[in-house]
């Protein structure tokens, strides 16, 4: 194995002899040294002069004290020379001399050894410094990688736009400089950012080439978008596949010669699936399949077209799997009806009685799980919807005082008056011992918003309980100064509100509102991290159209 150069720079002797005996013990970690390999210098500037020399160096090992000139700043003229482009730079010193280091300095070198060391904690806190630079090495490699197939994807995007043969000149002769302005070698940047970069590197470009072209940033976030999250690209776990286990269960069962172990293996992976996902979905409450899942493609599609960023993978993910428990459900039905169990395998036919059971077993499980995860994906679809304010943009229900999917599919003409009316109107509970406050959600809001939402007015908590035993809140409206005997006020009683299942809709959505008077919001403000999905209902705003607005846009 070949030599590697290293230059000592230190002024004391004992130092230099540790640091060589340190380096002649051949203990660091994929590098030799000998004698002829090894510099030694006391004086910086004799040191600089080594690097003019027709040898490259590997390693330049300096204390930061010296006399006539420093470590740190010989290191700042060899790297405005560019002579230490290869050298890795190893500072020597005691750690509160190392606090005075310019970070910037710092950042140029791998790393520092303090004193006081011998030769084997030297080596020891050579090596150390070796794998962190092996490590940092190798991240730097991912980041240069990742960061090649960004530029690929900015160019990709720039293409879309610049189309005319001006701007494509343009484009192919300019852009890559400017390009690694934004994308630098020494930096992680995240796939969300590249929109915004080649905004700023088309707006550059314009700008420069007097190109008659203008863009948006919303244009380019979309077209990111679309790009970056490649709805194709999913694992098997994403999605259950019941369909094609069940026929692989029936093939493998078909090689088993006692035909007990069939009823086993032909539901076992299933059933496990099916108790899983119904574990996730029961804290969801039921909703009716035939006016939800009917529409949920529409919906999805209608409002990724006001907003790109609308669709997103789990989206995808829940209308393939509802898609899949539909179909096999259906499948089961008539695999059973038809008995083709029995026609593959024949042996089936001496368990019957308990093969029948299992199927009628799987099939109930199906209709008991379906009508929740229908809800489940209902609330998500309608949440992303307010994620990203879509209702802005939407005339047919920007223009309604009230939104949810009932309305928007009625105005749409997707549903007929009958169906409409079928829908479960959503429940809005106002919980407040001012009689002022529960007469005007009782008398003046309700009056504006149609059947779709029902108001429940309390003043009383225990009449509250008894409510919620058999009704589930979409809604909650509390007043900040309800007290009662267990809760000193609201914010108590929500924290109450979240571990119970019948409110568990209105904190998905995190449809929750504090009525409260405008003196007292300072001291929520101040701990507003922790009510983050409380909404703010000002006592001073208590105006129809300001208090509906808020209630139904947020």
């Amino acid at each position: 194995m070949k030599d590697n150069k290293i230059l000592i720079l230190d002024d004391s002797n004992l130092i230099t002899k540790i640091v060589k005996k340190a380096l002649l013990s051949n203990q660091i970690d994929g590098y030799t040294f000998s004698e002829s390999s090894i510099i030694t210098h006391t004086d910086g500037f004799l040191a600089i002069e080594e690097f003019s020399k027709p040898y490259d160096i590997k390693f330049m090992i300096t204390d930061i004290n010296m006399p006539n000139i420093n470590g740190d700043e010989i290191v700042e003229i060899l790297e405005d020379t560019q002579k230490i482009k290869d050298t890795d730079i190893i500072f020597i010193t005691t750690k509160n001399i190392a606090k005075e280091i310019s970070s910037i300095i710092l950042k140029k070198t791998m790393g520092i050894i303090y004193k006081p060391f011998n030769s084997v904690t030297f080596s020891e806190q050579f090596n150390k410094l070796l794998e962190k630079k092996y490590k940092k090495n190798l991240l730097l490699q991912k980041i240069q990688e990742k960061q090649e197939k960004q530029k690929k994807v900015v160019l990709e995007i720039l293409s879309m736009f610049f189309k005319t043969p001006q701007a494509s000149t343009a484009l192919q002769k300019h852009v890559t400089p400017i390009l690694d302005e934004y994308i630098t070698t020494d930096e992680d940047i995240p796939d969300t950012e590249l929109a915004f970069i080649a905004y700023h590197v088309a707006t550059n470009l314009i700008s420069n080439h007097n190109l008659k072209l203008n863009l948006k940033l919303k244009s380019f976030e979309c077209a990111f978008y679309r790009k970056l999250n490649n709805f194709d690209n999913f694992t098997g776990d994403d999605f259950f596949n019941l369909e094609e286990k069940f026929k692989q269960n029936v093939i493998n069962t078909k090689t088993l010669r006692d035909y007990t172990q069939i009823l086993k293996y032909l539901f076992q992976n299933i059933d496990a699936i099916l108790v899983d996902i119904t574990k996730k979905s029961l804290v969801f409450s039921t909703q009716d399949i035939q006016l939800y899942y009917p529409y949920f493609d529409y919906l999805v599609n209608k409002f990724s077209k006001y907003d790109c960023m609308y669709k997103d993978k789990q989206i995808i993910i829940f209308l393939r799997n509802i898609d899949e428990l539909m179909n096999f459900k259906d499948f089961l039905t008539t695999y059973q009806k038809n008995k083709i169990l029995y026609k593959e395998i024949p042996k089936a036919t001496k368990v019957f009685t308990r093969c029948e059971t299992s199927f009628t077993a799987i099939i109930y499980k199906l209709n008991r799980l379906i009508p929740h995860y229908v809800n489940w994906i209902h609330l998500y679809i309608w949440k992303r919807f307010f994620e990203l304010k879509i209702y802005n943009h939407i005339d047919t229900i920007s223009n309604k005082k009230v939104q949810n999917i009932q309305n928007f599919l009625f105005t749409n003409k997707q549903i007929t008056t009958i169906e409409y009316k079928k829908y479960k109107s959503e429940k809005i509970i106002v919980v407040s011992k001012n009689i002022d406050i529960l007469s005007f959600f009782k008398k003046k809001i309700e009056d504006k918003i149609n059947n779709d939402f029902t108001i429940y007015a309390f003043s009383m908590f225990a009449h509250l309980e008894i409510w919620m035993k058999t009704n589930k809140a979409d809604r909650i409206v509390i007043d900040f100064d309800m007290r009662t005997d267990e809760f000193e006020n609201a914010l108590m009683m929500f924290e109450y509100f979240q571990k119970l299942d019948c409110c568990f809709n209105a904190f998905f959505m995190q449809r929750l509102y504090l009525l409260i008077d405008d003196d007292r919001l300072n001291g929520i403000l101040q701990d507003r991290k922790k009510y983050t999905h409380i909404h703010i209902l000002k006592k001073s705003n208590l105006k129809e159209t300001l208090i509906i607005n808020k209630l139904f846009t947020s």
